[in-house]
């Protein structure tokens, strides 16, 4: 029924029925009218969709809006890329482990594999390299700190004869 004053539409619950079919609130169901049916209105500023789909968000900056609408057309291609690929992508994986279960070394025959390797050998080239420097570091400061603690001890162990050969006087 329309409402002949706004023209929007009206919507009417009996206070007797949940407001889902006669459902009662625990159940899901909406509480019951407590007064006046509410009067719908349609806003200025939405967009009118397809009726499909999702809500539209609507910015008041037209950068914002655009920015918005871009990341949602790329969310978009991007999901139908990966819809596209997968089916492929499945049937090189299923290849790939097929020639894995017949040849247990076939990874090692790919060309990649020995740049992998080279990179690997590198790296833990590099990784030994920063352990003996930080090894040799420590072992010097430990020899720095003993000799300094030997002088220590020997100018007290001097001082503390000194004085005690005072005390005896």
């Amino acid at each position: 029924m329309a409402d002949e004053v706004t023209g929007g539409a009206v919507l009417s619950t009996s206070p007797a029925k949940g407001g889902r079919g006669g459902r009662p609130k625990v159940r899901g169901g909406r509480a019951p009218a407590k007064g006046k049916a509410k009067v719908t209105k349609v806003a200025a500023n939405a967009k009118q969709g397809a009726g499909r789909g999702r809500r539209q968000k609507v910015y008041d900056f037209l950068k914002a809006q655009a920015a918005h609408e871009r990341m949602a057309e790329l969310k978009s291609h991007f999901t139908q890329l990966a819809r596209a690929m997968k089916p492929a992508l499945t049937e090189l994986a299923d290849r790939t482990l097929a020639k894995l279960n017949n040849d247990p070394a076939a990874h090692e025959k790919v060309p990649e594999a020995q740049a992998v390797h080279q990179f690997l050998d590198q790296r833990l080239a590099d990784t030994i390299a920063t352990a003996n420097i930080e090894h040799k570091m420590q072992i010097d400061n430990a020899t720095k700190m003993f000799e300094i603690n030997t002088r220590l001890a020997e100018k007290q162990c001097t001082v503390s004869n000194t004085h005690s050969h005072w005390l005896y006087v």
